[in-house]
């Protein structure tokens, strides 16, 4: 969490709104127009400025009310590559059951331009296994890192 009280990458989970005392909160403020279902809540922002604002409230809310879990950040990794689609394909599909806890992807940014792999997840160390794991399977230099 950075020093302003955002949560940088991270998910925030809400434990249980029941209770007479949150529920008065949550019911005014900045969070009256919000949707609240459960151990959701989906902020009703039309503008950046809005969002943030309702986003400090909540997190100010929390902080008073105990009613926030903080969860570890996602990390990522991206690799750019002109390897083809069908060279990476088997590895990454490999890669995917060796790792099942990584999010690991491929994407174009255009038809022309390199193949991105991307990897995310919670543990940096796992995401660093992954990519060297892949970057081991093709020549030197195959892959450059962008992120």
């Amino acid at each position: 969490m950075g020093d302003d009280g955002h949560i940088e990458g991270g998910v925030a989970k809400l434990d249980s709104l029941e209770g007479e005392e949150k529920s008065k909160d949550m019911e005014s403020g900045p969070f009256s127009n919000n949707i609240k279902c459960h151990n959701v809540i989906i902020l009703t922002a039309t503008n950046a400025v809005e969002l943030d604002r309702q986003w400090d409230c909540l997190i100010e809310l929390a902080k008073s009310n105990g009613i926030l879990e903080q969860m570890d950040p996602f990390v990522s990794k991206c690799f750019a590559t002109t390897l083809s689609d069908v060279e990476v394909a088997q590895p990454l599909s490999k890669l995917c059951a060796q790792f099942p806890d990584l999010y690991i992807g491929g994407y174009r940014e255009s038809r022309e331009g390199p193949l991105i792999i991307t990897f995310e997840g919670k543990d940096l160390s796992r995401i660093e296994a992954a990519s060297q794991s892949l970057c081991q399977k093709f020549h030197p230099g195959a892959f450059s890192k962008i992120k």
